[in-house]
């Protein structure tokens, strides 16, 4: 499992290019195949969920969102 800090812009990039995955209108249909497109799609549903779940902190000094991707994880496991 690779766990990559991501925030402000960074993780608005990342979040844009995974629903961009889905139907690019720019490329030709061929561009991104279907492995492509299911790890935007589980990535991108990943960051909004963990969006939706952000608890501030007051002392942190940079980013503080970490998105497990990995499925093997288990909730007691995320809290380690």
């Amino acid at each position: 499992m690779v766990t990559v800090p991501l925030a402000g812009s960074s993780l608005a990039s990342v979040l844009h290019f995974c629903a961009n995955v889905q139907d690019w209108p720019y490329l030709p249909n061929h561009a991104y195949n279907a492995l492509d497109k299911a790890i935007g799609r589980r990535v991108g549903a990943a960051i909004s969920q963990a969006l939706l779940n952000v608890v501030p902190s007051a002392d942190a000094s940079g980013p503080t969102e970490v998105v497990y991707l990995d499925d093997k994880i288990t909730a007691k496991d995320a809290t380690a």
